[in-house]
């Protein structure tokens, strides 16, 4: 009887708390039902088909016959986030939109209005949701919800360019794409005003505010993303009234549809099932072992790299015995060559924990290792390549053969001083010890004596040679970060990098690379982003990351963003300096004296004899215009590193500002010898022969720097002035025109008034009277901030244009308002006034 009460109470208690976690837990359940049921019954619902027996024309992009429009002209897109300028390829493609679409209006919604609309139309309680979201992306989703609700119109993601007008949507009152696997695309979204799908959406944004898994990717799509969108599609009570796009029409990666070019720049909706999958398996390489092997090779900035990504992760795998991996590399289409970083979890072959399979005769000889290792730490170069002598052992035979190369680089070094010296001769090697060390290397199997015989052939300017014995190195042993940095200095352009990566073994390890070329190749595209966001789910604490993300936003001309991340990264870890040259630059370039010194003091107390410090202090020099002392510290730098790119090419910015134009081509000169790649020594060789008026010369550099940076209008407003001292209007005008179509600033007038003479000057009259009206449109829209006076030339230029084709109407209209001004012209205008005024009169 006692038992059979007590197993009462332990039901009834059961049953309580059982109720308690539903009344609890009750939103959460029901949104992870609806979410999770999404997947399931969307592919049986019976979403309308656009163009399925509804009169529209897909194939040809026509509306119905007699169908009335029910949504208004407008597109909007979402740019949200700090640093607003707007990457090269969105500006393409939506320039094509705008070219497609003269007669609609065009909604920007940035961080400034999105929240002034917010708060306005919705009211405090949603501008708190809306704010507190933890992601950009989730704000950037529930911004096009809310707008295309209140306004109506047509969303467009800014990675999308568009092919064909949209004019026949607007008879539609909503169109969206479909997703990959299932559900709908929020990328691309017609929809009427106050359609009722959207006021259903904005009802359940509050109970689907919640955290999931601890995943920034899962929260943002169960949140407010396209997992969100597709479950209040499946769940909207007029689900019959919402028309898909055919399937073919989906937005996944990078894809041409007959509607858009989809730029695939999110790395939301691109493998991500995928990634998640991995996420476990992927880190696996930052096992202590694989530091220690690189470690216990002096490979230091392998070693070190690894060791602090693995402190950068949310956790650490729990068994110590699970093993590394990597991947096979099948070959694979070139068509899409970006998406070869993708990762198939079903080809991970699973390998030996790295050192469970030690060398026979790297084990006799332990004793000997570690002797000659001690005196490599102690950088007794020599005497460990002695002490190892005679051993046989891959791990033996690297250090000493590392020792002996290292030895000879130092001694080299000393004997071409001092800097720029008349012993230190441009592309000369004086290491005699080269070509011995690659006799002895032969040809072998070891994956890091493969990375010693490819710094040496890479020393030897056997550059294809190096990159063939590198790709064997890293896909042997993919974990030796050293390794793929050699590489990555040899690749020289986006196209090479796409050759060479189906050879290269897939995973986390080629993400990393592909981020660290692209950045070297300073070609911030939306891949790179996506990239970046990818590796940021798996190592959300990392430095080194968040460096690449800074060095993208420098790249980018997003100075304030990138001072703003590179202060976040000295402030979490002070003694850094790695990336320490150019946050300088970026404070140097800024102004920023208090910051800049206050940066140099520190990091001379902490290692004066870094090179990343000494360009530290020489640019603190260079803001205070004492170029002299700045040099002094340039070159310290390079006697610490002569392959240190930064201080050959500030060491030339100096040069310049003390008017030596023949060091200061030398110094750039050498910057090239050590990388190619880098624009700014072929922008500055173009300066220093533009100061010294040789205008051939400079361009042949600028035309290199130009195309290193396709996206920087600096390069083409250099080129565009080049050709205008050759007079070769033509070419400046195309440049001119390459500079307005790159430019982010719509309310600059001076890149117009400039193309406006350069067609005056070529006897083009129709062409410059055009780009002189675009320059008053800009005067008259800009309430006062542009002042008529300072623009008197175009309005003088539009009243004589008008006037020789007989509109003497309009240009009267240009003259008056040149009369009510103080400008120079003020009298000629008057003048011409007064003769049109008769004219019209007789």
């Amino acid at each position: 009887m006692q038992s059979e009460s007590k197993r009462r109470h332990l039901l009834v208690s059961l049953l309580f708390l059982l109720s308690l976690s539903l009344l609890v837990f009750r939103d959460r359940l029901i949104a992870t039902v609806l979410l999770g049921g999404t997947y399931i019954v969307f592919p049986f619902l019976r979403s309308p088909i656009l163009g399925d027996h509804d009169g529209f024309n897909l194939a040809h992009v026509r509306a119905a016959p007699n169908a009335t429009e029910v949504v208004p002209r407008i597109i909007h897109q979402v740019r949200l986030g700090p640093g607003f300028a707007m990457r090269p390829s969105w500006e393409v493609a939506r320039n094509s939109c705008v070219e497609l679409h003269p007669d609609w209006e065009f909604r920007l919604w940035t961080d400034k209005t999105g929240d002034a609309f917010v708060r306005e139309y919705y009211g405090e309680e949603m501008f708190a949701l809306y704010r507190g979201y933890e992601q950009e992306i989730m704000r950037s989703n529930v911004l096009r919800y809310l707008v295309l609700h209140t306004f109506g119109g047509i969303y467009m993601d800014l990675d999308l360019a568009c092919r064909v007008p949209l004019d026949p949507f607007l008879t539609q009152s909503f169109v969206t794409p479909p997703a990959q696997p299932t559900g709908v695309n929020n990328a691309f979204i017609v929809a009427k005003p106050h359609h009722p799908f959207f006021q259903h959406v904005v009802h359940h944004l509050s109970r689907f505010n919640l955290g999931w898994f601890g995943s920034a990717y899962i929260t943002n799509m169960f949140k407010t993303g396209c997992h969100f969108f597709s479950t209040m599609h499946a769940t909207f009570p007029r689900h019959n009234e919402l028309k898909v796009l055919p399937w073919e029409y989906r937005l996944n990666g990078h894809v041409t549809t007959p509607l858009f070019e989809h730029l695939g720049a999110s790395s939301w909706h691109r493998n991500d099932a995928k990634l998640i999958l991995q996420m476990g398996k992927s880190i696996e390489f930052l096992k202590p072992r694989a530091v220690s092997d690189c470690s216990s090779r002096g490979l230091l900035v392998a070693s070190r790299w690894a060791a602090e990504l693995l402190a950068s992760l949310p956790s650490r795998p729990s068994s110590p015995d699970v093993p590394l991996f990597q991947t096979s590399t099948p070959a694979r289409s070139t068509s899409h060559p970006r998406q070869s970083l993708d990762l198939d979890p079903e080809q991970i072959e699973f390998l030996p924990e790295p050192g469970a399979g030690v060398d026979p005769a790297d084990a006799a000889e332990e004793d000997r290792f570690r002797v000659g290792k001690a005196y490599f730490d102690g950088k007794e170069l020599e005497r460990c390549a002695n002490a190892l002598a005679g051993c046989v052992g891959p791990t033996g035979r690297f250090l000493r053969l590392y020792s002996r190369y290292l030895a000879s680089e130092r001694r080299c070094q000393e004997e071409v001083e001092p800097i720029m010296g008349t012993k230190d001769m441009r592309g000369v090697s004086r290491n005699t010890e080269l070509r011995p060390i690659l006799e002895e290397l032969g040809e072998p199997s070891d994956p890091f004596l493969l990375y010693l015989k490819g710094i040496i052939l890479d020393k030897l300017k056997k550059r294809i040679e190096a990159m063939d014995v590198l790709i064997r190195s890293v896909s042997a042993y993919p974990y030796n970060w050293s390794a793929w940095l050699l590489l990555a200095s040899c690749v020289e352009d986006t196209d090479e990098l796409t050759a060479i990566e189906p050879h290269l073994p897939q995973g986390v390890m080629l993400r990393f690379f592909s981020l660290h070329v692209m950045v070297d190749l300073h070609a911030a595209t939306e891949e790179l982003h996506a990239v970046i966001d990818e590796l940021a789910i798996i190592f959300p604490h990392s430095l080194y990351l968040r460096g690449q993300c800074a060095l993208v936003h420098y790249n980018l001309r997003q100075l304030d963003e990138a001072e703003r991340i590179f202060e976040e990264i000295f402030a979490a870890d002070p003694y850094r300096t790695e990336d320490l040259d150019l946050y300088s630059n970026i404070l140097y370039v800024m102004e920023n004296r208090a910051k800049l010194s206050s940066l140099a003091h520190s990091f001379i107390r902490v290692n004066k004899n870094r090179p990343e410090v000494c360009c530290l202090i020489g640019n603190y020099y260079s803001l205070r215009q004492e170029h002299e002392r700045a040099i002094v510290y340039f070159r310290r730098a390079l006697r610490l590193d002569k392959s240190y790119l930064s201080a050959w090419t500030l060491m030339g910015h100096e040069y310049v500002e003390l008017k030596n134009t023949h060091a200061a081509i030398e110094a750039y000169r050498r910057a090239i010898d050590v990388n190619r790649k880098d624009y700014r020594a072929w922008y500055g060789l173009g300066q220093t022969y533009e100061l010294l008026d040789m205008p051939r010369y400079a361009l042949h550099y600028y035309q290199r720097a130009a195309a290193l940076r396709p996206y920087d209008t600096r390069m083409w407003q250099a080129l565009a002035s080049n050709y205008e001292k050759l007079n070769r209007i033509p070419d400046a005008i195309k440049c001119n025109q390459r500079c307005l179509s790159l430019s982010g600033d719509a309310s600059d007038a001076q890149p117009l008034l400039k193309l406006a003479r350069l067609y005056e000057r070529n006897g083009e009259a129709d062409a410059a009277a055009t780009q002189h009206r675009r320059v008053y449109d800009l005067v008259e829209r800009s309430e006062g901030r542009l002042g008529v006076a300072d623009y008197a030339g175009s309005y003088m230029y539009l009243a004589a244009y008008e006037m020789r084709r007989g509109n003497g109407s309009l240009a009267g209209q240009y003259l008056e308002k040149l009369v009510a001004t103080n400008a120079t012209e003020r009298e000629e205008a008057v003048a011409l006034l007064r003769r049109l005024r008769q004219t019209m009169v007789d």
